[in-house]
């Protein structure tokens, strides 16, 4: 092989048989110099290293905030935190500075880099490349997987041998934000559950919360992904490698597609009722709370699947985000009508958005506010098209801890920028302004930006601050900034437009 850089330290490299002509025209067009292999595997590992940069930025978490960059994790919050949070060590010490210009690192106990991370309500859990599982926050329900009930500021062990974990980015409710089940997969192939069980979304045969790792051992071993969905009134839907699904958990208005409403405690194969074995399953979601015990009320399921031609847009439960344009709830999944050709959807909180490949919008739901841009408040039952083209991709912002139905929770790429719809308070959609968008408006993003993804944290009702990473490795921040969560500049005011964090600081790491 003949090995040779550019300006940037970039590694090429051709075989040694390569014309002459069509070398010297690659050495000129991107004025590459001569080097040896030991000096290319050099550059090649920091290359690697380079690139691992932000692989996690926290969705919907309650006054503190988790990010990973370069295999280690940083934690930031507002003034309103508590003792046991993300930030691995209490309030009470004291806190110096906030918001995410502030993001510090925190300590785990090993070498590992990190694999993955979860952070929601006032816990986190971070997955190491050598399997090992930390977790730290608040633990009434077990959530953290210890053994015990107890609150944990530190990051701790929890678990090792682990390969995935599997968490909700649909945690909504603020009297149970810490209120859900975590599931694991280890290397010995079976999945493992704990945490809130009142419905028994753990899958172990009963509804007593449970604190420690439990083995499903009914799954086996070839299951390839768990939905985790929702907070108290959750459940969870399992894949295995043969396209079977099986549920577990609260099945209020038929949400996991059972046929009756009966609560699931031990994993069900229902595979038939969404479809059968030979479609494809690509994304669930649904709705599973926004803000009162009475969230259970309109609880449902979308389940995107496809087979060599189509996509099919399956859905249960209560309407009216499940787009069927029923007026009840039904607990037998039905294809939601138009959805043979889904790029994407994001469904969450009372409302669906749904992608289509031509680049149309359609949606349906609550419509609070505006949030479906079609200029009213009315509630919309069916998939309706929602009048905006040439949409490239949908991009999750999560939830906020109540009244989540109301908050922004998409944000729209199309060529030419990012779109919102919806209340507009505190800055929380970025366009420069607190009033209502009735109809997808353009975000106030310099124009060279191109988002990679977007995540924030909450203080309450749609109050939250919100943070971006785009291609070129920046951090852009906006929104509520009342208890110095967005920047801890002295001043309270909130930030209605997107704004690069910098000023002395690398990324917004201290």
């Amino acid at each position: 092989m003949k090995y040779y850089k550019n300006s940037k330290n970039e590694v090429f490299s051709f075989e040694d048989d390569i014309r002459e002509i069509v070398l010297n025209r690659a050495i000129t067009k991107y004025g590459l110099s001569s080097i040896d292999k030991s000096e290319a595997n050099e550059l090649t590992a920091l290359e690697a290293i380079s690139k691992r940069r932000v692989t996690y930025l926290t969705k919907s978490a309650f006054n503190n905030f988790l990010m990973v960059k370069d295999g280690e994790v940083f934690v930031t919050s507002n003034t309103q935190v508590g003792d046991f949070s993300a930030l691995g060590t209490p309030s009470s010490n004291g806190r110096f500075a906030f918001g995410f210009n502030n993001l510090r690192k925190l300590y785990i106990p090993s070498n590992s880099k990190v694999k993955d991370a979860f952070c929601a309500g006032r816990s986190a859990y971070v997955l190491l490349e050598n399997g090992e599982l930390y977790v730290w926050g608040y633990n009434d329900a077990g959530i953290l997987g210890l053994g015990h009930n107890s609150h944990v500021y530190k990051p701790t062990l929890s678990a090792t041998g682990v390969t995935e974990i599997f968490y909700s980015n649909s945690i909504c409710n603020t009297g149970y934000v810490d209120y859900y089940r975590m599931f694991i997969k280890k290397t010995d192939g079976y999945i493992y559950s704990t945490g809130y069980n009142a419905y028994g979304a753990c899958g172990n045969g009963t509804t007593t919360n449970i604190n420690k790792w439990y083995k499903i051992e009914n799954l086996g071993t070839n299951v390839v992904k768990i939905y985790n969905n929702g907070d108290i009134y959750g459940n969870a839907i399992a894949i295995k490698d043969d396209n079977s699904i099986w549920v577990a958990g609260y099945n209020g208005y038929g949400c996991l597609g059972t046929g009756t409403t009966t609560n699931v405690t031990t994993f069900t194969d229902v595979t038939d009722n969404w479809g059968g074995k030979n479609l494809e399953t690509i994304d669930i979601q649904g709705y599973w709370g926004y803000s009162t015990d009475s969230h259970s009320s309109n609880t449902n399921t979308l389940m995107l699947r496809k087979d060599s031609v189509n996509t099919y847009l399956y859905a249960c439960g209560n309407q009216p985000n499940h787009g069927l344009g029923l007026t009840s709830a039904t607990t037998t999944p039905m294809i939601v009508p138009n959805t043979l050709d889904v790029k994407d959807f994001i469904s969450i909180a009372l409302d669906t958005w749904v992608l289509k490949n031509d680049g149309s919008l359609w949606g349906c739901g609550n419509n609070a506010y505006s949030c479906l841009g079609l200029n009213n408040t009315s509630s919309q039952a069916g998939l309706k098209n929602l009048n905006i083209n040439g949409v490239k991709r949908l991009i999750r912002t999560g939830a906020t801890p109540n009244y989540s139905y109301y908050s922004n929770r998409i944000i729209l790429e199309k060529d030419d920028g990012y779109y919102v719809a919806g209340v507009g308070g505190y800055g929380c959609l970025g366009t420069g302004y607190t009033s209502q968008a009735n109809t997808w408006t353009k975000m106030d993003f310099e124009p060279d930006v191109k988002l990679v993804d977007v995540g924030g944290y909450s203080h309450g009702n749609y109050m939250k601050s919100y943070i971006a990473l785009d291609d070129k490795d920046r951090l852009w921040v906006w929104g509520y900034n009342g208890y110095k969560g967005v920047i801890d500049s002295g001043n309270t005011g909130d930030i209605l437009t997107p704004i690069l964090l910098g000023g002395g600081y690398e990324n917004g790491i201290r």
